[in-house]
């Protein structure tokens, strides 16, 4: 029965993912500013976390 129920969740959730997943590349695709500000943030999150390493 746990195998059962870890099964149907993990396909529920994989197919959301997918589905999901889809719908947000079709937003990026159809705005690019929109993608590259979302690249930049993730660019300014990660020289952030850098930042933090260095000074830690």
């Amino acid at each position: 029965m746990l195998g059962v129920t870890n099964l149907t969740g993990s396909f529920v959730y994989l197919t959301l993912l997918i589905f999901g997943g889809t719908r947000l590349s079709e937003a990026f695709r159809r705005r690019k500013r929109l993608s590259a500000g979302a690249t930049s943030a993730a660019g300014v999150l990660f020289l952030g976390f850098a930042a933090k390493l260095a000074v830690s």
